[in-house]
């Protein structure tokens, strides 16, 4: 495959030593015969990792690591296989039935959403895309394809969430393995509100609330929260979300400078 754009990093990292012999997220290009080649690597690397990207295969938003394979590296025989995508489409539809224009949408893979994207924005037919969608595979005996959520949020509506067909324990039909569809309908929620004090029962302003998990554990709201999520709490110590998921936990981290974290509390709207 020529025209691949290649993501390289690479180092010889030994723990007893403060200076590592490394460099950071190099690019290259393949020529005609799919190769490419680095000239930096120190001699002596023990870690390395590399993202490639090409416009006509699925999209990788994530480094690999090839530590196991350094010594494929060196000797310039490494191997990479790109993969064909596949298309997500879809609408959102509000509490009324109407088209939701402007809602955002990430996709995620397992229990992460990268705050990198694949992001998508409804256009005035509530409609979406994501296209180039890569078909991760774990590697183990039973070749499982990984569960691939995507997350919708709009600001004064509840957020949504539902998995792939195709993946997790979802079945593919009546979508194709190419074409993908999944439509969501938002609906208003409920208020959540949360009330911040210290040892001394003193409000603490300023103080960050953000959800890091729900439902399948992935992180979707999180990388989306600035579309309709509030971040930090006022004077009084509130902080209020009116369109939380109604009568769904979720687990919050609350962050304040000066204070002890609170992590994965579960709070319900």
């Amino acid at each position: 495959v020529p025209g691949a754009t290649v993501w390289f990093s690479a180092g010889k990292h030994v723990p007893e030593e403060r200076v590592h012999q490394s460099f950071h997220v190099e690019e290259y290009t393949t020529d005609q015969q799919g190769q490419w080649r680095s000239s930096m690597a120190p001699r002596e690397m023990n870690s390395a990792s590399f993202k490639v990207d090409h416009p006509d295969y699925a999209r990788i938003t994530s480094n690999f690591g090839i530590d196991q394979q350094i010594d494929e590296l060196k000797a310039q025989t490494h191997t990479w296989t790109l993969k064909k995508g596949f298309a997500i489409r879809g609408a959102v539809t509000g509490p009324d039935g109407a088209p939701v224009e402007g809602a955002h949408l990430a996709l995620g893979t397992l229990n992460s959403c990268s705050d990198e994207g694949p992001f998508a924005v409804t256009d005035a037919d509530g409609r979406y895309e994501f296209s180039r969608v890569g078909s991760s595979v774990q590697e183990d005996d039973s070749q499982r394809p990984y569960q691939m959520s995507v997350t919708v949020l709009q600001k004064d509506l509840a957020p949504q969430l539902a998995i792939v067909p195709g993946t997790g324990d979802v079945e593919l039909e009546p979508s194709t393995w190419n074409e993908r569809t999944m439509d969501f309908h938002l609906d208003e929620g409920q208020p959540l509100t949360v009330r911040v004090t210290d040892s001394e029962d003193k409000p603490v302003e300023h103080a960050r609330i953000f959800p890091s998990e729900w439902r399948d554990r992935t992180n979707g709201l999180t990388v989306l929260r600035k579309h309709g999520i509030p971040d930090y709490t006022n004077k009084d110590g509130i902080w209020r979300w009116e369109h939380a998921p109604m009568g769904e936990e979720i687990m919050y981290d609350i962050l304040a400078r000066g204070y002890m974290d609170v992590r994965n509390k579960p709070l319900i709207g």
